[in-house]
């Protein structure tokens, strides 16, 4: 089982010149200052300029090692420091492998190691993502078919189980229909769009946007979202449109969940609820489908 390490790697990191390259790096490891004062240096050198002074017991993330020193980063400032004064706590290496658990309520992952970058994920308290290398300080982690990167300041490093690495290869559509799904049985209310109560295009904008993607707020206008995927080519996640009966516009939107079916807010008097599209009314008055992600 690998301890717990806990990192202290900050926003500031990012917007530094200092930060480390992903060739350099091969383990993330937490430490400690022992001296009163240690200098943080520009430099991996004792001539160099000091940037920071760091009181002892102060928590570093140390990056990289260079002669006598470390490069790290202390509460979001990148220098080095003598290795002399650096107590080193917990280590993990990539080389082992092994999952990273949130500690947070939800951890962003995003498409590059910034707090700039996109948001292409979400990992909810007690998740675990496999982890599968380390670039500028973050983890790059697979998680439910996203791959992206993750803040260690909220995770917990564990050993990765193989419920865990099945997990990890779950698509992002099934990630949204699980979501979905978490919804069943709130009821239909007009202009509803949280889960006090949903109508339909309120269902499918709230479920996207725990993913942090924004879906316009109508069903109609939904069908400009994503791009156009035919009916043979559906898959999980994917949003269903349909018609009424002596209309040929959109009045309706669910996601489809697979085998033919589809998860929806009803109508009024009636709650989320999962229907087929296979035969019957959804079958008879299908429009298309659009794919979001």
């Amino acid at each position: 089982m690998f301890k717990k390490a806990r990192t202290l790697l900050t926003a500031g990191i990012l917007s530094l010149s200092l930060i480390i390259s992903s060739s350099a790096l091969d383990a993330l490891k937490a430490g400690v200052v022992t001296a009163g004062v240690l200098n943080l240096r520009a430099e991996a050198t004792t001539q160099s300029e000091i940037i920071k002074k760091l009181p002892e017991k102060t928590d570093l993330s140390v990056f990289d090692e260079k002669d006598d020193f470390y490069q790290v980063s202390a509460s979001g400032t990148v220098g080095y420091v003598s290795k002399d004064y650096v107590e080193l706590k917990d280590v993990w290496n990539i080389d082992n492998g092994g999952g990273a658990k949130v500690t947070a309520s939800a951890l962003n992952i995003r498409s590059k190691p910034s707090l700039e970058a996109d948001v292409v994920g979400k990992i909810y308290e007690g998740g675990v993502a496999e982890i599968i290398g380390i670039n500028e300080g973050w983890l790059k982690v697979k998680y439910k078919g996203t791959t992206g990167y993750i803040h260690p300041d909220y995770v917990e490093y564990v050993e990765l189980t193989e419920a865990d690495k099945q997990a990890a290869e779950v698509s992002k559509g099934q990630q949204i229909v699980n979501k979905a799904k978490q919804y069943l049985g709130v009821k239909y209310v007009y202009g509803g769009a949280s889960p006090s109560g949903f109508d339909c295009s309120g269902f499918t904008s709230y479920v996207y946007k725990q993913f942090g993607i924004k879906l316009n707020r109508s069903s109609s206008a939904q069908t400009s979202n994503g791009y156009k995927v035919s009916r043979s080519e559906l898959k999980a996640g994917d949003l269903v449109f349909f018609t009424s009966p002596g209309s040929k516009s959109v009045g309706h939107v669910g996601i489809y969940i697979g085998n033919g079916n589809f998860i929806h807010a009803v109508k009024p008097g009636r709650a989320v609820e999962i229907d087929t599209m296979t035969s019957g009314y959804y079958n008879t008055y299908y429009w298309g489908a659009r794919r979001i992600f």
